[in-house]
């Protein structure tokens, strides 16, 4: 039986998300199609593809050109943290931070076709290369082999930028700032 081609499109759209295999992307496809639950999801995904995009500064997800923390004159300009992730950054304000941020969403992992450009680190060195002085930089990455090494590739990037670098793992660093 054919079936039609968008729903094939939808397959394979899902069948590339991290950890959805062909058989799961198809179950998925077919409750999307078949709830009132997949038709409020269908309509989100569409949303939030039209809405959403990163800030310029921090690529953090936003509805503007610069999301509400790179925007607050209040922050701490001086003090970045780089972190994985948008999770890590929710956690980090939750711990009080605040200064500023840079998302990488992800780590280095040449394995899986993620590099520097997929990391945005073009413009996290743009970024430091424009910004007022002095300025201290964490990378509070995850201890892992991808994190080390990612912390490791910043840092080697930024060594001439005349910054100040913390290189710290992402969960003693949290733990140090819920403790403060």
């Amino acid at each position: 039986m054919l079936l039609p081609a968008a729903y094939q499109q939808l397959v394979q759209a899902l069948d590339q998300l991290p950890a959805v295999g062909p058989r799961a992307a198809a179950r998925l496809a077919q409750h999307l199609l078949n709830s009132d639950a997949g038709a409020a999801l269908l309509q989100a995904l569409q949303r939030a593809g039209a809405e959403v995009t990163q800030c310029r500064h921090c690529r953090c997800y936003s509805n503007a050109d610069l999301c509400g923390l790179c925007g607050n004159e209040q922050r701490d300009g001086t003090r970045w943290l780089v972190v994985a992730g948008v999770d890590e950054l929710q956690q980090a304000e939750q711990a009080g931070w605040r200064g500023l941020y840079f998302v990488l969403h992800g780590l280095l992992a040449p394995m899986s076709g993620r590099g520097p450009n997929q990391l945005g680190l073009d413009q996290l060195q743009q970024r430091v290369a424009t910004a007022a002085r002095p300025l201290q930089i964490t990378l509070a990455l995850e201890s892992t082999a991808e994190g080390r090494a990612t912390a490791a590739f910043i840092a080697s990037m930024l060594a001439a930028a005349g910054v100040e670098l913390v290189l710290q793992d992402w969960t003693e660093w949290l733990t140090l700032q819920e403790q403060a």
